[in-house]
């Protein structure tokens, strides 16, 4: 008898349990939306700089190059010019990994650049900026770092990059540099959200990164010039 509560108990609470999980991801998937926090915003267009130390694979005319920028083109951001130059200033920021790091940059751009190391597991590049800027003009500066060699992880059981996944690392670093943007936020519930947004560009996972534009920002207003 006592087995047969215990057993009792638990459908009773573990069916409802179950059908809640299932629930939250339908609607989560399917009816809600994600959003991304924005973190900063240029006043004027910023221009891209790319350093020519800049991996093969990101450079001007390569397709993961031009799929990036006709990603963010075709949602109304775009860079005011795109040249490729010899990166020689460098500016002191300090990181949550560590103090005083330096990074190649130029006012009034984003620049490019190659990082030094894989930036992690699960997130290949990384966006630089000065901390607790929120208005980025002709003075100001961001940076992408990318890889030499976007790896998959060296886990057997580790799951597939994305397909172009090269074209999401840099996809993804324009929209924290240029955009402003933190990663995706899966839908809320309560003061609790769900898991970032499968397939979204800025999912904070490249292993679960790709082209789903949902709950991006408009298009910014006219920029002036630097």
């Amino acid at each position: 008898m006592a087995f047969y509560d215990k057993k009792g108990w638990g459908l009773y609470i573990g069916i409802p349990f179950t059908i809640l999980v299932v629930g939250l991801i339908v609607w989560g998937n399917f009816f809600a939306t994600s959003s991304h926090p924005v973190l900063f915003s240029w006043t004027v267009q910023p221009k891209l700089v790319v350093c020519d130390t800049v991996p093969d694979w990101a450079q001007p005319g390569t397709p993961a190059f031009k799929q990036a920028i006709a990603f963010w083109k075709d949602h109304g951001w775009e860079f005011s010019s795109i040249e490729t130059a010899p990166c020689t200033e460098v500016c002191t920021v300090n990181v949550e990994e560590a103090d005083d790091v330096e990074v190649t940059c130029n006012p009034g751009a984003v620049t490019l650049d190659l990082i030094d190391q894989w930036g992690g597991e699960n997130h290949p590049g990384k966006c630089r900026k000065l901390k607790n800027v929120t208005l980025l003009g002709a003075d100001d500066w961001s940076t992408i770092l990318v890889p030499a060699v976007v790896e998959g992880s060296a886990e057997i059981d580790a799951p597939m990059l994305p397909k172009d996944a090269n074209a999401i690392v840099l996809a993804h670093e324009i929209g924290h540099c240029l955009v402003g943007l933190d990663h995706n936020v899966g839908p809320g519930v309560g003061c609790a959200n769900l898991n970032p947004k499968t397939g979204a560009v800025l999912n904070p996972s490249i292993y679960s990164a790709g082209w789903v534009d949902e709950g991006l920002p408009a298009s910014p207003p006219a920029w002036s010039q630097p």
